[in-house]
């Protein structure tokens, strides 16, 4: 028998259920015992599925013109700039560290 104490509004609750067949539970709250029939079937699993969509464009590398002087880059998610490793004028090759993200 599981047991659960809640408060609604400075009022306490006792709830213990005592049975569960089907949709049918029977329990007991602060001594008064109720029969409570669920609209839906019960889930039998508890572990819920998680949907969402696909995303809307893959993800391809960014295509920089190593003649232009400035580029936009775009983070795919909003996050926090944690530290920036270059500054304006800072000559920069491929691998180099530029900033840190926290998405």
């Amino acid at each position: 028998m599981k047991s659960y104490k809640f408060k609604v509004n400075a009022n306490g609750y006792t709830v213990n259920i005592k049975s569960h067949e089907d949709n049918v539970i029977n329990l007991e709250v602060n001594g008064t015992c109720y029969d409570v029939v669920l609209e839906k079937d019960v889930k039998k699993t508890k572990t819920p599925t998680l949907v969402r969509a696909a995303s809307k464009q893959p993800a391809v590398p960014l295509k920089v013109n190593p003649t232009s002087a400035k580029t936009k880059i775009v983070a795919p998610i909003p996050g926090v700039i944690l530290s920036l490793n270059v500054k304006v004028g800072d000559t920069i090759k491929e691998n180099d560290l530029l900033l840190v993200l926290e998405a």
